[in-house]
């Protein structure tokens, strides 16, 4: 799963990348700062003090934030080289950077997404008139023609109204329209307790109020001291969890849970998935060996704390490969190959 951080140069998302990271990125070093980041997950740290594993092993998503040092172009995403490397992400998060008005943020949206809608714009197009210049296949044409009215029209494309052959098609062209979006307004301390709307104009976009100044800050400190921090400039947690938990829900992510001696982990899929697209994520053996899934949510589990009590109270359930996965399930795959 790769995320990335785009935005003009005093966005402040190499200071977002180094604090959710915790790596200090190096200036100039190369084009893109990449570093793979820890889910933070309570149900993993609870079921591993349960089963005590050898191992325990959290869900990590790839960060990636590209260098503009060596970059001269003006626009507000950069080169393209650099719009076709973030063509390549399953998600992107547009960081906008405010200093001490929140209502600059949807002018600069606006720039951003303009650059974005006139990418996606061009590559169809060429698509379009290549098409036209030979035999083609009317669905197909018809189906870059009504994508294309939507992005001259500035209008949301829904990835959701398209069929799996529609998007076999559209997947060689990671268009900027079909992937998931979120916004990360990066504040200095005085903002980040405020209770202000962030308007985002016309961009039905999920956000998250964040300063990557305290969250780096935080990196440096012990939890008492983080917690008295915290405490002063009145929130109750920092900004990596918040971040984390909007990103899921941007790319409609879910986790489950597997549980033992040996390890205790969490794997993330999409929300809707079945127990069969689950074992696959796990290996492609268990996944074509499926047999059955004993499953039970993370919350029922912990009213028992124990896989024998609740097994034995009926809270386990036998489910087949179309069962579809629920956020916090426990899963114990049984499978022969």
């Amino acid at each position: 799963m790769k995320v990335g951080l785009i935005g003009k140069r005093s966005s402040g998302k190499t200071l977002l990348f180094e604090a959710l990271s915790g790596i200090d990125a190096v200036p100039q070093a190369g084009l893109v700062n990449l570093a793979k980041v820890r889910v933070k997950d309570p149900h993993i740290d609870k079921l591993s003090e349960i089963f005590k594993p050898q191992k325990t092993t959290y869900a990590e998503f790839d960060l990636m934030d590209y260098n503009r040092a060596h970059d001269a172009s003006d626009s507000m995403l950069g080169s393209a080289n650099l719009m076709a490397r973030y063509r390549e992400l399953d998600a992107i998060v547009i960081v906008v950077g405010v200093i001490d008005d929140l209502a600059f943020v949807s002018s600069e949206l606006d720039d951003i997404c303009v650059e974005m809608n006139i990418s996606d714009t061009l590559m169809i197009e060429a698509k379009i008139q290549r098409m036209k210049k030979a035999a083609f296949d009317k669905q197909e044409m018809h189906l870059y023609e009504s994508i294309l009215a939507k992005l001259e029209n500035n209008e949301p494309v829904d990835r959701n109204s398209f069929t799996k052959d529609d998007m076999r098609l559209l997947s060689a062209f990671q268009l900027f329209a079909l992937k998931p979006l979120m916004v990360a307004v990066n504040v200095t301390e005085g903002l980040i307790s405020s209770s202000a709307n962030i308007d985002l104009g016309k961009h039905k976009l999920p956000h998250v109020l964040i300063s990557a100044e305290i969250e780096k800050e935080l990196n440096s400190l012990g939890e008492d001291e983080k917690k008295q921090y915290l405490s002063e400039i009145g929130l109750s947690e920092g900004i990596a969890g918040r971040f984390i938990r909007m990103l899921y829900s941007t790319m409609d992510l879910i986790s489950f849970y597997t549980v033992g001696p040996d390890e205790v982990r969490a794997w993330s899929i999409t929300k809707g998935s079945t127990a069969l697209t689950a074992a696959g994520k796990i290996h492609s053996d268990i996944e074509r060996g499926f047999i059955k899934a004993s499953t039970i949510g993370y919350d029922e589990f912990m009213k028992y704390g124990d896989e024998k009590k609740a097994q034995a109270a009926g809270a386990m359930k036998s489910e087949g490969k179309e069962y579809v996965v629920q956020h916090g399930d426990i899963i114990h795959f049984k499978f022969n190959v």
